[in-house]
């Protein structure tokens, strides 16, 4: 007898069967049912046309007597009395017929989970197997070789789909939602196919969805969907690399009150950041804007994201001052705003309020000022991007009171400041510091410069200065590194 644990975790479904021995009354199984069983679950192995590692052997699906709930039947779930409710077949390395699932599988009026992601599945997407399956609550195809157009409209009759994961396949062209899509639909991944058109305006029907991930595709629009901001439900929303959308963000996105994750990274989105998203977003953890081509200041409303961890505005246009903004938001650990022309000073109680940063990258902008001392209280930082602005060096104060070095221990340290008008801290000169453990040190420098403190650098590291360089540093020892 097997129970079933079912697990959903960001957009992969894990289908986990835990062989529990019951006294199961295989009575409540009549012989009817149990012959159904069986001929859904033969014609369902037929239609595998390859198993390397044999996991359809243990199916002994022409015995009349057999008990698919037995343990020996790998990757089938039932419940107490006696039907299949699971099939997880998850990284099988599994091949199936052209012609996609068996008729029959529909026989399986209780399947509740189907489970089939990382394997070789290859297939023209048709959904009619699945047209009387109204049990069937999570359904996980993703990272296969799936494809054509991906007509959701006949998944309409699964009536309690909770759970929908066609992403990393070959699926194309236009996406097609019912009408009224899935009352109970709860996650919808579609990530990383080829899809295109513009975005349905039916997802606004889609009132119960958490999460919807739709990133790299191949969506065309000129402006995201207004109906978006009615999905009030939604916690995760990823339309992050759909490099042919466009237009502006709708300033009514800030009714999802209830976003987490909200991702817009490579998108060729226009105009400035709608300050709703300060105003209605509370709950946002997690914001990015990578690569996009949106410009104008940070909205002052953003500092009312208290719980917001990430913010990620890399190589977009944006502009003004921020960091006064930011400072209020004291939960982020990562702060990325490289590539832009923000400009203002780093306040001197940064490193106190936000003492959480682990990832802090402030280069290639127009910042200026002293780089305060306070940044060493960020006790877990290890990765400080601060080049190619126009800090007032000779000003940098760093205090080994304040527990310098911070513990740099994964990535990078990567400093791109001009070596003739500011003096690196000395934390950063030392010898120990840097050979101590497996670390990198990446330095970017504009011209060399005799009159700074790289000549010590460079007799206690063994540095040779030009215009750019990337060292890994190693306990073996100095090895170069092309950057």
């Amino acid at each position: 007898m097997q129970l079933i644990s079912l697990l959903i975790i960001g957009n992969t479904i894990t289908c986990a069967a835990i062989h529990i021995h019951l006294n199961v009354d295989r009575r409540h199984l009549d012989e009817v049912g149990l012959s159904t069983t069986l001929q859904a679950l033969n014609d369902f192995k037929k239609s595998i046309i390859a198993d390397p590692m044999h996991v359809l052997d243990t199916w002994d699906t022409t015995n009349v007597s057999g008990d698919p709930c037995d343990s020996s039947w790998i990757g089938l779930g039932c419940d107490s009395q006696g039907r299949v409710t699971s099939i997880s077949l998850s990284n099988r390395s599994l091949q199936m017929a052209l012609g996609g699932f068996p008729n029959t599988l529909s026989l399986l009026s209780s399947l509740y989970s189907l489970d089939l992601s990382f394997n070789n599945i290859s297939f023209s997407l048709n959904s009619s197997s699945f047209s009387s399956s109204s049990s069937l609550s999570l359904l996980n195809l993703s990272h296969n070789s799936i494809n054509g157009i991906p007509t959701l409209s006949s998944f309409s009759n699964l009536t309690s789909l909770s759970s929908l994961a066609l992403d990393n396949n070959l699926l194309n062209g236009p996406l097609t939602l019912p009408p009224s899509c899935f009352p109970q639909l709860l996650t919808l991944t579609l990530a990383t196919n080829s899809l295109s058109s513009s975005l349905p305006t039916s997802f606004s029907s889609c009132s119960a969805l958490r999460y919807l991930d739709l990133s790299f595709n191949n969506f065309t629009d000129t402006l995201l969907p207004i109906s978006f901001s009615n999905l009030t439900h939604l916690t995760y929303f990823d339309i992050s690399h759909n490099t042919h959308l466009g237009g502006s963000i709708p300033s009514s996105l800030g009714n999802c009150t209830n976003l987490q994750h909200l991702d817009f990274s490579g998108v060729p989105f226009i105009g400035t950041i709608p300050p709703s998203l300060g105003l209605g977003c509370h709950n946002l953890t997690y914001l990015s804007f990578f690569y996009t081509t949106m410009n104008g200041s940070f909205p002052p409303e953003m500092a009312l994201l208290s719980k917001l961890d990430s913010l990620v505005l890399e190589g977009s246009s944006f502009s003004g001052t921020i960091l006064d903004i930011v400072m209020n938001c004291t939960e982020l650990t990562v702060l990325d705003l490289y590539a832009n022309t923000f400009h203002g000073t780093i306040p001197e109680d940064f490193g106190w309020k936000l003492k959480k940063m682990n990832k802090l990258v402030l280069g290639m902008n127009k910042f200026s000022g002293p780089i305060p001392s306070s940044i060493g209280n960020c006790t877990q930082l290890n990765n400080l991007i601060l080049g190619f602005n126009n800090f007032s060096g000779k000003q940098v104060s760093y205090s080994v009171q304040i527990n310098l070095p911070p513990p740099f221990t994964y990535e990078e340290i990567i400093t791109a400041l001009d070596l003739c008008s500011c003096y690196f801290p000395q934390w950063l000169l030392s010898s120990t510091f840097v050979t101590s453990s497996n670390k990198i040190l990446v330095i970017f420098f504009k011209f060399p410069c005799s009159s700074c403190p790289c000549e010590k650098m460079k007799s206690s590291l063994f540095f040779t200065w030009v215009e750019c360089l990337a060292y890994s540093l190693p306990r073996g020892g100095l090895v170069h590194r092309s950057s």
